[in-house]
């Protein structure tokens, strides 16, 4: 296994090297040169184009023990970093036999509720109504700062959010999605984001509750996918009208009696 990793290792630095070398000899391009290969580039693909995605997560906050910006706040840097729409509104109280009506009134494909009531355990997951619930009264049993208490928070609600989406628990120690069974072990969490195996596995489960990420892509690729905005500059133009031309020699099908009965 050492050998191994030390070959790997001499590997990349090799392949590191060998990728470097042509860099450092490569052609310093011209400004017009410059200019020309972009000009080639934008009218073989358009340029980049962002395309929004559909639906989005609410965060449905019944509680005040943490600041309503703290869960504005987090609702957004979560939106960021999945690139899902997400919305954050206040809310007067939680029930269990209520919750799914709340989701369906707020249009979302799943509601993430912010509740502190010392009867529930920390969190509730119910995927088949698409809602979920973060309980900061079960966080703060033992007297947490502010801060403490805030990234408690923070934690729990992407474990939520992930675990309603029927996403999956993390193969790397330390991940936020790491099984958890008490505070201590909340707190033992290293990181406060996904790692790349649960990014992906939620993506694909937000998917089943109408909620799909913004994309970056090619304005070529946007037009084969008829998803392109309106063309905005010559490029995009002559892409979109090539992609949506009407054949100059569509197929015939010629009539047969035979199976037209």
């Amino acid at each position: 296994m050492r050998y191994g990793m030390m070959f790997m290792a001499a590997a990349v630095a090799f392949a590191g090297v060998a990728s470097a070398a042509p860099a450092a000899n490569a052609k310093k391009l011209s400004p017009e040169e410059l200019a020309a290969r972009r000009s080639a580039a934008l009218a073989r693909t358009g340029g980049t184009v962002s395309i929004p995605g559909e639906g989005r997560m609410a965060f449905l906050n019944c509680q005040s023990r943490v600041p309503h910006e703290v869960v504005e706040k987090f609702g957004q840097t979560f939106g960021d970093g999945l690139s899902i729409g997400v919305s954050c509104a206040k809310e007067v109280g939680f029930s269990i036999s209520g919750a799914e009506s709340v989701v369906k009134r707020h249009a979302c494909g799943i509601g993430v509720f912010v509740i502190d009531d010392a009867a529930l355990p920390i969190s509730l997951i119910s995927p088949e109504a698409g809602w979920g619930a973060v309980n900061v009264a079960a966080l703060a049993t033992d007297g947490p700062d502010a801060a403490r208490l805030a990234r408690r928070f923070r934690l729990e609600c992407q474990r939520v959010s992930s675990l309603v989406a029927s996403g999956c628990c993390s193969q790397y120690k330390g991940s936020v999605l790491q099984p958890v069974r008490t505070i201590a072990d909340l707190d033992d969490l290293v990181g406060e984001t996904y790692t790349v195996d649960t990014l992906l596995s939620s993506k694909r489960s937000l998917k089943a509750f109408g909620i799909t990420p913004a994309r970056k892509m090619t304005y070529l690729r946007a037009c084969t996918e008829g998803v392109a905005p309106a063309p905005t500059n010559e490029y995009q133009k002559a892409i979109w009208d090539k992609v949506h031309a009407v054949p100059k020699n569509p197929m015939k099908i010629e009539f047969d009696p035979k199976k037209g009965k």
